[in-house]
């Protein structure tokens, strides 16, 4: 009986052998369900998260690499939350400082100057630089730079501007 039951479950009349009797019934019964129900199972495992440096000593437990870097998990926010925000910082759909600046250049520098001053670049939107090719035209907007950035700060997207460069050229 003990080599038909072996037989039937593929374990080898050879275990019996080795066996003392009444040992090999065990091998050839299906073992007891000791763990959860399949239905349980079937659930996924709940997300955990784990300090950086648990994950990092399973990482090298399993012959994985470590993570080193020191940005954190954030949460996911929705698209619909994230545009306005991003239009609003990269000053999308509005004009831009430059546009303004250049439309009102006579204003600013007066019409005399206009001819020999030009505009190089905005830098960090907080500092504009004017190449200016005559000295002497130079030093007198040089004289007159604070009316110069009143004006600037006056106009619509410009409030920002603290400071104002003349550079030869």
């Amino acid at each position: 009986m003990q080599k038909a039951a072996a037989m039937q479950t593929g374990v080898s009349v050879y275990i019996n052998r080795l066996l003392p009797r009444g040992r090999a019934e065990n091998f050839a019964r299906p073992p007891a369900f000791r763990f959860a129900p399949r239905a349980a199972l079937a659930q996924p495992f709940p997300e955990m998260s784990f300090p950086r440096h648990v994950e990092n000593l399973i990482a090298s437990f399993r012959g994985m690499p470590t993570n080193r870097s020191r940005s954190r998990p954030r949460d996911t926010v929705a698209i619909g939350q994230v545009i306005p925000g991003v239009l609003e910082k990269h000053r999308i759909g509005l004009p831009s400082i430059e546009d303004t600046i250049s439309q009102n250049w006579t204003t600013l520098v007066g019409p005399a100057n206009a001819q020999f001053v030009n505009l190089l670049k905005i830098e960090n939107e907080r500092r504009v630089f004017i190449s200016v090719g005559d000295p002497i035209v130079r030093q007198e907007l040089f004289f007159h730079r604070k009316l110069i950035l009143d004006r600037i700060q006056a106009l619509p997207g410009c409030r920002e501007i603290r400071e104002i460069v003349f550079r030869a050229g």
